[in-house]
């Protein structure tokens, strides 16, 4: 089967690459952005990089069948790219697949050359994906890490976990990205494939549609040092109702007193009162820091299964 591909256009692609992840997801459950809302916060970056970081494939009746995001991320010794892949159902072919796939990989290389720097690319697969798997693997696909999407019925009621004294919990305020870049990094600098956040990322990630400061939330310690948070996630046009825990930490020094359990059941209380009725996260199922163990003691289940595959890509 013959297929042409460009670069995706916005706004204009983005209804048609809803429709298409909608579709997709239904089969390879990866959690990846199904709604416009979602897809427009993920392809958020400058026009030049767009152009070269995301791509869409047609059939040759000119339907969309098919499309890839490049995530690059350029660290201090190595440049990392996650590639996310889209297909229609019907268009489940080794063929197309070999195209997104080469087109991810074929470019993380040039990113690489640039920056002058050894390149590792990286793809996923919900554990239910067989077919998807198959490709992965018979590209050279490595299994490197696992994740677990964990669910919780907001319904049932929420443990206590009361604040330690002289600690106060509150939205994390405009002025406070450095901070919380700060806080992050030291919260996940001991994580698998860790990279440091910026503090113009923090500020690109709070103009994005979806964004809530009121469901950005930072345990701060008496001296006034931001030790924990719980960044959640809502889009109210979900029709699962759900509510996400996009990111919970504490940092290095702080841990074992309870604070991120504090910081975590807050975050859910505040997706209960704005009218989710599930929540949910994804966290890595190998996590150092016991976070599977936190989110099963206070009532999330494990729903989901994917695995990271990992394929060398360039080395200097």
């Amino acid at each position: 089967m013959a297929f042409s591909n460009r670069p995706i256009s916005l706004p204009a692609d983005l209804p048609a690459l809803a429709e298409l992840s909608t579709r997709s997801e239904e089969l390879d459950e990866l959690d990846f952005p199904a709604a416009v809302e979602g897809l427009t916060a993920l392809l958020n970056r400058p026009a030049e990089r767009l152009e070269r970081e995301a791509r869409a494939w047609y059939d040759a009746q000119a339907r969309l069948v098919g499309f890839g995001l490049l995530q690059p991320t350029r660290g201090e010794t190595h440049f990392d790219g996650m590639l996310w892949m889209r297909f229609a159902p019907e268009a489940r072919t080794a063929e197309l697949f070999a195209a997104i796939f080469s087109w991810g990989r074929t470019m993380l290389v040039a990113l690489g050359a640039e920056a002058g720097l050894p390149t590792q690319c990286y793809s996923g697969a919900g554990n239910i994906d067989t077919w998807r798997i198959a490709q992965l693997e018979a590209h050279g696909g490595k299994p490197i890490r696992y994740f677990w999407r964990m669910e919780r019925d907001l319904s049932a009621p929420l443990p206590a976990a009361p604040i330690a004294a002289g600690y106060t919990l509150r939205p994390v305020e405009t002025h406070e990205a450095e901070a919380w870049a700060a806080l992050y990094n030291d919260s996940f600098i001991d994580h698998w494939d860790h990279h440091p956040l910026t503090v113009e990322r923090v500020l690109q990630v709070w103009q994005e549609p979806l964004y809530r400061r009121d469901l950005d939330l930072v345990l701060v310690a008496p001296d006034g040092m931001l030790v924990a948070f719980c960044v959640c996630g809502r889009n109210a046009a979900d029709p699962d109702q759900a509510g996400w825990i996009e990111v919970l930490g504490t940092r290095r020094g702080q841990r074992g007193q309870g604070l991120g359990k504090a910081a975590l059941l807050a975050g859910l209380d505040h997706l209960r009162v704005d009218g989710a009725q599930t929540a949910r996260l994804i966290v890595d199922a190998e996590s150092l820091t016991g976070a599977t163990r936190l989110y099963e003691a206070v009532g999330f289940q494990v729903t989901r299964r994917s695995t990271r595959y990992s394929f060398e890509a360039w080395q200097s």
